[in-house]
C-alpha cells in the first residue's frame, strides 16, 4: 500500500513537472491559473457525465450543460496544475468504470457480438468527450484538459487493462477538427480563435517534447520506480494537435526523436551495421507510436539528424507493419515534394524509402504486397522494381490458380504483365537518352523486362501441362498464336532450349550425380551431414522455401560445391529425436563454433522464419542471434562488386554475372508443403543453395587475385 502510495505521488510529480513546463507556452501569465481552472471544470463535467452515464438514455438526454463556476483562479500555478492532475486521474478512474458498465450493460452474457462490444464503448466514450469539450468555448482551456489527461495516462500505472487505456486515449486524443470536417462542417467552425489553436499547439508541442525527454531518461537511467511514458499515447497526442505539422523543421522535437530512436536501437545512423541487431527485442508498442512521430515530425528535414529511413522501414517490414512502413514513405515523399518544383533527382529519401519498401516485400515473398506497393509508388522506386513485382505477383497468382483449377483467370494474369511491360517501354523510351543507359534500365531482377510477357505465357502453359491440364494449356496457347505440342520429341526441343539458357543440375554437379532425396528422418540426416562436411568443407550455402500458409520453413536447403542436403523441417520437427538431430546439425553450423562460411541470399527473413519453426524441445535447436554466425551474399557482392552492373538484382542476375547462366525461377512460386515434391522443385531448390556456395568461392577466388596484383 505505502508503495503504491509512493507511485501515484512520483507520477504525480512527473506529471506536474511536465504540464508546468508546457504551460509556459502560454504567453499571459496571469492567463495560466484561469486556463487551468477552466480546464479542472471540464474535466469535472466529464466525470460527472461518466458516473451518470446510463445506457439505456440517449447521450443527448444526460448531458448536463456545462456550469461555468465562477471559482476564483488560485494564483498558485503549483497549487492549480496539482488540482488539474488529480482531477485527471479522478476522471480517468471514472471512464474506466463506464467502459465496464458499457460492456455489462450492453453484453451481459457471452454472445456472438462480443467482437463489436469495443465499437460500440469507443462510440459511447467518443460522443461523451465530444460533448463536454463541445460546450467550453475556449479550446486552449479543452487543450489543457485533454493534454492533462493524455500525461496523465501515459505515465500512470494504476490501470490494469490496457485495453481499455488504449480506448479512452483513442477517444480522447482523436482529431476533432477532422472528425468535424467529416460531419459536413467547416473548417472554420471548429476553430473559433486562431490564437488559441496555435497555443493549444505550442502547449501540446511542449507535452509531447516533455515525454520523450523523460522516457529518454528512464531509459537511459533504467528507473524502474517510475512507470516508463507510453508512447502509444504521446503519438496520439502529437497526431491530434498536429504538432508535427505545425513544427516541422523542429530542432528540438527532431532531436528527442532522433534521441528516441537511439534509446530503441533502432539504427538512426546510416554507418551502423544493421545485421548485428536483433529486431526479436524491438516491441510492436514501441515501434509502431515510434514510426507514427518519425512520420509527423519527419527529424531528416533538419539538416543535424542522419536519419536511415530505408533500415526503419526494413525494420517495420520485419515485424509486419507495413502500414507505419507506408505511411513513413508517404511521409518522405510529401517532405520532398515540398522542397523541389520539377521531378527530383534519383537518390532522395523518397526514393530510398519506397525502394526499401518494396524490396523488403520482395524478400519475404510477399509479391502481391510488393505489387500493391510499387504500382502506388512507381515514379519512385524505379521501373526494375515495378516489373519485378508486377512479373513475380502474377507467376504467384498463375501458380495458385493451376492449383485451384481456376484456369479461365490465367489470362487476366498475363494481361496485366503485358500493361506493365508497355508502361514501362514507353516510359524508358522517354527518359532514356542513350542506347547505353536504356540497356542498363531494361533488365529487371532475373529476367529482362521485355521478355517478361513471353515469359509469364510460358510459365502458364508449362504449368498447365504439369498438372495435366492439356485442354486449357491447348487453349491458351491458341489465343496467345503460341504452338502447343504434346509430342516427346517437341518437349524435349523445349527442354534443350532451356537448358541453354539456365542453369541445371548436370551443370553443376555432374551426370553421375543423382537429384538429392528429401531427408525427413533424424539418422538419415546425421549421416548425410557428416559427408556435407567432409573433406575441410569451409563454404555451405543454403536457403529456404515455404508457403503462404504457414510462418516457419517447409524446405531447408544446405549446399557445398560437390553436395546437396534437403531437409524436411515440417517432417524433423515433430519428433525429439529430429530436434535433437538438427541442434547437432543445422544449429552447430549456423553458431559462431562451427568455423563453417554460412552464406544465404537476402536471408533476413530465412533466418525469422528457421528461429519460428517447430520444437518440441525445451531449447530451440536453431541458434539464437547472439550466436549466429551468417554471411550475406547480397551485401558481399554489393560490397565488392561494380556497382553499376549490380545495383539492384536477384540470386539468379548474380549466377549469370558469376556463372555464366541464370538461375530458372519457374518453381519459386511451387507448393513447397507438398509432399512428394517434384523433380523440378528438388532441382530448383538445391540450385538456390549451391549457387551461394558457388558464387562466394568464385567472388573470393577473384578478391585474392586482386590482392596478389
Amino acid at each position: 500500500m505505502e508503495e503504491t502510495e509512493q507511485l501515484q505521488t512520483s507520477e504525480s510529480q512527473l506529471a506536474s513537472s511536465i504540464l508546468m513546463y508546457s504551460l509556459q507556452s502560454i504567453e499571459d501569465q496571469k492567463q495560466r491559473p484561469t486556463v487551468i481552472q477552466q480546464a479542472i471544470n471540464i474535466l469535472n463535467n466529464l466525470e460527472s457525465q461518466a458516473n451518470s452515464f446510463s445506457i439505456e438514455e440517449s447521450i443527448d438526454n444526460v448531458v448536463k450543460d456545462m456550469t461555468d463556476d465562477a471559482d476564483t483562479a488560485d494564483n498558485d500555478i503549483n497549487s492549480n496544475i496539482s488540482k488539474l492532475i488529480c482531477t485527471a486521474i479522478s476522471t480517468l478512474h471514472s471512464l474506466h468504470m463506464l467502459v465496464h458498465r458499457v460492456h455489462v450493460s450492453k453484453y451481459p452474457k457471452p454472445s456472438r457480438k462480443k467482437k463489436g462490444s469495443s465499437g460500440v464503448v469507443w462510440k459511447t466514450l467518443a460522443s461523451l468527450v465530444d460533448c463536454t469539450l463541445g460546450k467550453e468555448d475556449d479550446s486552449l482551456s479543452s487543450a489543457v484538459a485533454v493534454l492533462a489527461m493524455g500525461v496523465v495516462l501515459s505515465i500512470s500505472s494504476f490501470d490494469d487493462d490496457s485495453s481499455i487505456t488504449k480506448m479512452i486515449t483513442s477517444a480522447i486524443h482523436h482529431d476533432k477538427r477532422s472528425d468535424a470536417s467529416k460531419r459536413g462542417k467547416q473548417k472554420d467552425d471548429t476553430i473559433t480563435k486562431e490564437e488559441a489553436v496555435n497555443s493549444s499547439q505550442l502547449v501540446a508541442r511542449a507535452v509531447v517534447l516533455g515525454l520523450l525527454r523523460q522516457y529518454t531518461q528512464s531509459v537511459n537511467v533504467n528507473k524502474t520506480s517510475i512507470t516508463t511514458v507510453d508512447l502509444q499515447i504521446v503519438a496520439k497526442i502529437e497526431s491530434g494537435f498536429a504538432v508535427g505539422r505545425k513544427c516541422r523543421q523542429d530542432k528540438e522535437l527532431s532531436l528527442a526523436v532522433g534521441d528516441l530512436l537511439c534509446n530503441q536501437v533502432l539504427v538512426i545512423s546510416g554507418d551502423t551495421d544493421y545485421d548485428d541487431v536483433s529486431t526479436t527485442t524491438i516491441s510492436k508498442d514501441v515501434l509502431t507510436p515510434t514510426l507514427s512521430l518519425v512520420s509527423n515530425i519527419r527529424p531528416w528535414q533538419h539538416q543535424t539528424m542522419n536519419i536511415s529511413i530505408e533500415k526503419l522501414i526494413t525494420i517495420a517490414g520485419e515485424l509486419d507493419l507495413w502500414l507505419s512502413a507506408e505511411t513513413l514513405c508517404d511521409a518522405a515523399i510529401e517532405s520532398v515534394q515540398s522542397l523541389v518544383v520539377r521531378a527530383p533527382e534519383q537518390g532522395t529519401i523518397a526514393h530510398l524509402a519506397t525502394g526499401a519498401l518494396v524490396d523488403c516485400a520482395l524478400d519475404y515473398r510477399l509479391y502481391r504486397r510488393a505489387d500493391s506497393f510499387a504500382s502506388k509508388y512507381y515514379s519512385w522506386v524505379g521501373l526494375e522494381r515495378y516489373a519485378e513485382s508486377r512479373y513475380l505477383h502474377a507467376l504467384d497468382t498463375i501458380t495458385k490458380l493451376v492449383k485451384k483449377r481456376q484456369v479461365p483467370i490465367i489470362d487476366k494474369q498475363v494481361e496485366r504483365v503485358d500493361s506493365m511491360v508497355q508502361r514501362v517501354s514507353k516510359d524508358l523510351t522517354s527518359t532514356t537518352t542513350s542506347g547505353e543507359s536504356q540497356d542498363k534500365r531494361i533488365r529487371g531482377d532475373d529476367i529482362a523486362i521485355d521478355t517478361m510477357s513471353e515469359s509469364v505465357r510460358e510459365f502458364s502453359i508449362r504449368k498447365l501441362r504439369a498438372s495435366n491440364n492439356h485442354s486449357a494449356a491447348a487453349r491458351l496457347a491458341k489465343l496467345w498464336d503460341m504452338e502447343y505440342n504434346t509430342d516427346p520429341l517437341m518437349m524435349q526441343a523445349e527442354l534443350q532450349k532451356r537448358r541453354e539458357t539456365y542453369l541445371q543440375w548436370n551443370d553443376c554437379l555432374g551426370e553421375l550425380q543423382p537429384l538429392p532425396e528429401l531427408i525427413s528422418e533424424p539418422s538419415v540426416l546425421l549421416d548425410q551431414y557428416k559427408l556435407l562436411i567432409d573433406d575441410d568443407k569451409t563454404v555451405i550455402g543454403f536457403d529456404c522455401e515455404w508457403a503462404d500458409s504457414i510462418s516457419f520453413v517447409a524446405l531447408l536447403q544446405l549446399s557445398s560445391t560437390t553436395k546437396t542436403l534437403l531437409l524436411d523441417i515440417p517432417a524433423l520437427t515433430t519428433t525429439r529425436e529430429g530436434c535433437n538431430a538438427l541442434q547437432s546439425t543445422v544449429g552447430k553450423l549456423f553458431s559462431h563454433s562451427s568455423g563453417v562460411h554460412v552464406i544465404g541470399f537476402g536471408c533476413k527473413d530465412d533466418v525469422k522464419r528457421l528461429r519460428a519453426s517447430p520444437c518440441v524441445d525445451t531449447v530451440h535447436w536453431f541458434p539464437q542471434q547472439k550466436d549466429l554466425h551468417i554471411k550475406d551474399l547480397r551485401i558481399l557482392i554489393a560490397e565488392h562488386s561494380d556497382g553499376s552492373q549490380m545495383k539492384h538484382f536477384g540470386l539468379s542476375r548474380a549466377c549469370e554475372f558469376f556463372l555464366g547462366k541464370q538461375l530458372d525461377k519457374a518453381e519459386q512460386c511451387s507448393d513447397w508443403l507438398a509432399r512428394p515434391l517434384s523433380p523440378e522443385q528438388i532441382e530448383y531448390a538445391s540450385l538456390d543453395a549451391w549457387a551461394c556456395a558457388k558464387i562466394f568461392t568464385v567472388l573470393q577466388q577473384k578478391l585474392n587475385r586482386l590482392k596478389q596484383i
